[in-house]
């Protein structure tokens, strides 16, 4: 014999099963939305991800988003994403001097600089 909680749940269950495929569709429509992927291609899909990992060792001088205050830091976020690429390729060929610098991206892989400026660029500053 069944208990009243027991028909109650089977109820349920039944009304849950005709809202999984909607949640299903719903969570892929939101991580389709989330991902950017009306964004062109090069360029990065979202603030978080691998450049943010990436920027750990930067955070300490230019801060967590690219906004430190502190005078002779340059600001990096909502800088253009090709300028933060170049002006990285600058200090590691010795266009641009500064031997912090030159040491951290010397060993960076042209992956690692756009993660970088992927981050810096999609981060509320500048612009």
């Amino acid at each position: 014999m069944r208990t009243d909680s027991e028909s109650r749940l089977d109820r349920n269950m039944g009304t849950m099963r005709h809202l999984i495929p909607f949640w299903g569709l719903f969570a892929l429509v939101c991580i389709l939305l989330i991902s950017g992927c009306s964004e062109s291609p090069g360029k990065p899909k979202s603030v978080a991800g691998p450049g943010q990992e990436k920027a750990v060792v930067c955070m300490s001088c230019h801060g967590a988003t690219g906004n430190d205050h502190s005078p002779g830091t340059p600001k990096l976020a909502g800088q253009d994403y090709e300028y933060l690429v170049d002006s990285m390729k600058a200090y590691a060929d010795g266009r641009r001097t500064h031997e912090l610098m030159k040491t951290f991206v010397a060993g960076l892989t042209d992956e690692d600089l756009a993660d970088l400026a992927g981050f810096y660029s999609a981060n509320k500053g500048l612009r």
